[in-house]
Parts: structure tokens; sequence; C-alpha cells
């Protein structure tokens, strides 16, 4: 099987520095990661958060792996093959490909997709955070449980990387 898995917040601890640099940004305290929460307090923001979305956050290493990932990765590759899905705006796709390889986690056996709608992604399983990708995908999908998604129907969750292949 190939099991589709997504980048941020799945793998990399994305919204936690984000948050901090929203925070530093516009004198905020969120203290988690979900848009109606920004627009709240800053809703002259808009899109402008999304600008914090650029390559030297994964060339520089300002996000980092969340822990156990990469021993889940190790174990879903004993019997499945990866390809690592992912949305990359603002030409982000060479930064996280080589963050996932600088980080062990992207290795000779996997691939990278980059791809903002994941409904026909090539995998038999995705696992993602965002609803949405979930909701859209043609197949079985595992939702990673994060504050933006806390309030989405779905019946495959997961808190983990490690806990999906539990699932496998």
């Amino acid at each position: 099987m190939i099991i589709g898995v997504d980048v941020d917040e799945v793998v990399a601890n994305l919204h936690e520095t984000w948050l901090e640099w929203i925070n530093a940004r516009w004198g905020l305290n969120v203290r988690q990661f979900n848009q109606w929460a920004v627009d709240e307090q800053i809703p002259q923001a808009g899109k402008l958060i999304y600008e914090f979305l650029q390559p030297w956050v994964y060339d520089e290493d300002v996000v980092l792996p969340f822990e156990g990932t990469l021993d889940a990765l190790a174990k879903i590759r004993e019997k499945h093959l990866i390809l690592f899905v992912s949305s990359c705006p603002n030409d982000t796709a060479p930064a996280k490909s080589r963050w996932l390889e600088r980080h062990g986690l992207l290795t000779y056996r996997d691939s990278f997709l980059s791809a903002h709608d994941k409904s026909d992604a090539p995998v038999d399983i995705l696992i993602d955070d965002h609803i949405g990708n979930v909701l859209a995908f043609n197949g079985l999908a595992f939702l990673v449980n994060r504050s933006h998604n806390e309030g989405a129907e779905w019946p495959f969750r997961v808190d983990s990387l490690g806990q999906f292949v539990d699932h496998l």
C-alpha cells in the first residue's frame, strides 16, 4: 500500500512556531491555532498571517518534527510505501522536501508531491490534519487531531502518526 502523509501538523510542528510569529507580529496571545481565533483578535490581518509560510521556515529549521515521527515512519516503511502529500504555498515545496530529507524523514524509498487538492492523491490511505482534505479524499483517510479541527465530525481520528501506525 501507499500511505499518503501530510507534512504540516502531521510530521512538522508548524503551528507552534507560526503562533509565536503571529503573536509577536500583532502583539497578541493566541494560544490555539485556528483561523477564527486570529480573525477575532486581528480582523485586519486576514491572509497576512500566511506570509509566514515561506521557504526560510523550512530551510532554517524554524519548524521541527513532532516527537516520535521518525520511528512511526520507519514502522510504516516496514510494509508500505510513503508519499508525502503537502500543500505548498509561496513556493515552499523544494524547502519542505529538503527539510524532510535533512531530518531523515524522506528517504530514497519515499516520494514527495506538492498538492493543494489531495482528493485524487495517488495513495491508498491519507493521513492529514485538514478536515477538508480527508472529506474530499477518494479513499480511507485519517484525521490527526489538532485544535483547528476539534469540532469536525470524522470517524477515523488519531492524535499522532505513531497512533496511526497502531491502526495499521
